[in-house]
């Protein structure tokens, strides 16, 4: 069950980083590339 766990988590982490990433991109593109 550990390693099921673990995949798991990295699971986790990787679609909170793509969420994370798309809304930096969201804000970046509000902002504009003037910043």
């Amino acid at each position: 069950m550990q390693y099921v766990r673990s995949l798991n988590e990295k699971f986790i982490d990787m679609r909170y980083r793509m969420a994370s990433y798309k809304s930096n991109a969201i804000v970046d593109r509000a902002i504009g590339p003037g910043v």
